[in-house]
């Protein structure tokens, strides 16, 4: 059964998939369904931003099926649609870990236990 990450990571709207396919059986869901050879890559989650100029900021992408030492930072532009839905959800990931969202760097914990550094 595939649950698709954003679905999965949304506990209080996930439902259950009985799809037996290896796209998300919701008719609604955000995550473009992507083929394995289509080149395109799916964050499984955002696990960091750090402030570049401004307001600008850059998002450390864990990249589905790749280990966190495989992470990048990416700009929002990057991510599908306007990202606005995969960044919040990053950041109430990070009030719930109580990190201070005021500094320039912003990590999870699950990148910092990867060696990622603020």
């Amino acid at each position: 059964m595939f649950i698709c990450p954003t679905c999965h990571n949304q506990s209080a709207r996930r439902q259950t998939l009985r799809n037996q396919g290896d796209t998300c059986a919701r008719p609604d869901c955000p995550e473009p369904q992507v083929t394995p050879d289509s080149g395109v890559f799916v964050i499984e989650k955002l696990v960091g931003r750090k402030r570049c100029e401004g307001y600008v900021y850059m998002w450390l992408a864990k990249w589905e099926g790749y280990p966190m030492s495989q992470a990048t930072w990416i700009p929002k532009e990057n991510l599908v649609g306007d990202g606005t839905r995969i960044c919040n959800v990053f950041l109430e990931d990070a009030v719930d870990e109580g990190v201070d969202l005021s500094q320039d760097v912003v990590l999870l914990q699950e990148a910092l236990e990867a060696g990622w550094e603020v």
